[in-house]
């Protein structure tokens, strides 16, 4: 079984899809319970989104992937279209708006121009907010996907983010690190040696003078030791090129942690 973010018709849900039939999916209702069940071996793999081109990276994600066995093997980056649904037909009448905490932020100044004042309730996904829905009365709209709609609901706008290019990359997550097939991108994190002066241009001159192409550079605490990090970094390519190969060697020598997140094919859709 394969677990993603819930409930069923979330974007997670839709880029789930993409990956395998939907009877092979189970949805949960928060990250860390889905990566719980990764860690217990309850499902072979878990869908979740790790970052949107508006709001950035989903910190809880790139912390869990510090996570020893928790690897990378797919990713896909989808247009996310975001519209305003609800019982009512009125726009006017919308008092209250509830999404997840990335759609309401995505799509704050179109509401605030189309709706002026109004309560953002936060849920934990765009499908809970659209089942929701159901249980409230016709001064409530929820921000989400219209492939999620069901019942007598009404889409009162479409395309809604205040960004007109709004995506955001899903990957798949299981135990192994696995390379399968063509794989166009790899992840890694790692530490300097050291808080010291140019530690972080030591390790990106591997790449720089390879011409290895990189796509992400982010950097999270270590959580122990206040001003210390650890440096997450995408780049386009394989680990079993020898550029590839080569500067991952040096870089065992030039950090105090090294991890390959994956080696893994991306693609758009």
């Amino acid at each position: 079984m394969i677990g993603y973010l819930g409930p069923r018709n979330s974007f997670t849900y839709f880029a789930a899809t993409t990956f395998y039939v939907k009877s092979d999916l189970v949805p949960y209702s928060n990250l860390h319970r889905l990566f719980e069940a990764l860690e217990n071996d309850e499902v072979i793999g878990i869908v979740v989104p790790i970052e949107n081109s508006i709001e950035g990276s989903i910190n809880e994600v790139l912390d869990k992937l510090l996570h020893p066995e928790f690897h990378i093997n797919r990713e896909i980056v989808m247009d996310i279209e975001l519209s305003l649904i609800s019982k009512n037909n009125d726009l006017s009448q919308i008092k209250h708006v509830m999404s997840n905490m990335y759609a309401l932020a995505e799509s704050r100044k179109v509401l605030k121009k189309e709706l002026g004042n109004y309560k953002e309730i936060l849920t934990s996904s765009t499908s809970s907010a659209i089942i929701q829905l159901n249980d409230l009365d016709d001064t409530y709209a929820a921000i989400g996907s219209k492939k999620a709609i069901y019942g007598d609901l009404n889409i009162l706008l479409n395309n809604i983010s205040d960004s007109e290019h709004n995506t955001t990359r899903f990957v798949f997550i299981t135990k192994t690190l696995e390379i399968v097939g063509f794989h166009n991108k790899v992840s890694i994190v790692c530490a300097p040696k050291g808080n010291i002066a140019g530690a972080l241009y030591d390790i990106l001159h591997e790449f720089a003078i390879r011409k290895i192409d990189l796509s992400k550079i982010e950097s999270r605490t270590k959580k122990n030791i206040l001003g210390e990090y650890v440096f997450y970094l995408d780049f386009y390519g394989n680990i079993e090129q020898e550029d590839v190969k080569a500067a991952l060697e040096i870089l065992q020598y030039k950090t105090s942690y090294l991890k390959i997140i994956g080696s893994y094919y991306s693609k758009r859709k």
